[in-house]
């Protein structure tokens, strides 16, 4: 499944910014809290859409999304 998410702002404690592709096999819902790979390492992110069409994807990047392996249980 191909999901869409924010990231977690630690200095206003919230969520927000643009939206980023990530392949998952977990079965995520919206509104679920996540870490996602980030060249940085983890990150908290919110999804904010699930079941993303491929077709979304922009072909120039789509050998390099990165996939969601857990929830954020924090």
């Amino acid at each position: 499944m191909i999901v869409s998410v924010i990231f977690h702002d630690g200095a206003t404690d919230t969520y927000g910014g643009r939206s980023y592709t990530y392949r998952t096999e977990l079965p995520l819902k919206q509104f679920e809290k996540v870490l996602c790979p980030t060249y940085k390492g983890l990150k908290k992110g919110l999804v904010t859409r699930v079941n993303v069409p491929e077709t979304e994807i922009d072909p120039a990047w789509a050998d390099r999304v990165k996939e969601i392996k857990e929830r954020d249980l924090g």
